[in-house]
């Protein structure tokens, strides 16, 4: 069931709002681990709520707030930095896109995943916005917060890049190596 559950929250990706209807996207049919898209059975019942609860009309009202949020995330954590370390550390990996999903649905779940098409290569981060405590303002200094802010999103870019490095054939039989002997 976890997997399933961890799988919801990247699924929803494969879902866009368009005039009040929750509609597949055109790009993508599930951003999960599995070969289904585990979100696609429960679309009836979060249309009815989406239709019950006036949603479009909430996120247009809550709209700025929402573009804020990416403004910011966009231009105070370091996205280039992260991308031009990761591209320069890891030379043999390549993406052509880079996608950062930030959702209250993430929680503390947050996760990383790859997508491919054609030769198209798309590396996505699925997060939590780094909201942060009142105290924080008082505790740490400005630059710190926003390293602390863009830890997460750092450590889910780079498994785009671990992961795909650590499963090349001289690499995973020597990982697999060491962990066959691990106790515990």
């Amino acid at each position: 069931m976890q997997t399933i559950n961890h799988s919801l929250k990247m699924d929803a990706y494969a879902f866009e709002f368009h005039n009040e209807k929750i509609v597949q996207s055109p790009v993508y049919d599930r951003t999960g681990f599995s070969n289904a898209n585990h979100l696609r059975e429960y679309i009836p019942g979060l249309q009815q709520f989406a239709a019950k609860t006036n949603f479009a009309d909430f996120y247009m009202q809550h709209k700025p707030f929402y573009d804020s949020l990416i403004v910011s995330y966009r231009d105070s954590v370091g996205v280039p930095e992260m991308q031009k370390w990761l591209t320069k550390n890891f030379p043999s990996i390549k993406y052509d896109s880079f996608k950062i999903i930030f959702s209250p649905l993430v929680s503390s779940n947050q996760s990383a995943t790859r997508f491919g098409f054609d030769g198209f290569k798309e590396a996505q981060a699925h997060v939590n916005f780094p909201f942060r405590d009142k105290g924080d303002l008082k505790s740490m200094s400005k630059e710190a917060l926003l390293v602390r802010d863009g830890s997460i999103l750092f450590t889910e870019l780079n498994h785009a890049f671990i992961n795909p490095e650590s499963e090349k054939p001289q690499y995973a039989a020597r990982i697999t190596n060491a962990l066959s002997n691990f106790s515990m």
